[in-house]
């Protein structure tokens, strides 16, 4: 199932550089689900764990697609994902700069 979610977030990723908004919600949507529900998390909470990745490229895609409320709700979740990551400097910087671009486009400059 885990391998299934990473292929599809990748192909998800795909549609989204070609502007395919339907196709892209469809296979993240899948990938989430799955690498939700894959065993991957840790500890008691395994069904809930969503790899902060595919959060953090929905709400990148949802940017790029005008809806900037909607990225920042996924960034939101995946900055929450990686609450239990302390060691992941690279992917807090990312998440930083996801979230500058969203609130910038959302029109919250001081914000960004």
């Amino acid at each position: 199932r885990a391998t299934q979610g990473y292929v599809l977030e990748m192909l998800a990723y795909t549609h989204a550089d070609v502007g395919h908004e339907s196709e892209f919600t469809r296979y993240i949507e899948t990938a989430i689900d799955l690498l939700g529900h894959s065993g991957e998390g840790e500890g008691a909470g395994k069904r809930d764990f969503i790899p902060f990745e595919v959060l953090e490229i929905y709400g990148k895609v949802m940017r790029d697609f005008g809806h900037q409320t909607e990225a920042i709700t996924y960034l939101d979740r995946a900055e929450e994902a990686l609450r239990t990551r302390p060691n992941v400097p690279r992917w807090h910087a990312v998440l930083t700069i996801s979230r500058a671009q969203a609130l910038c486009d959302a029109g919250e400059l001081e914000g960004g």
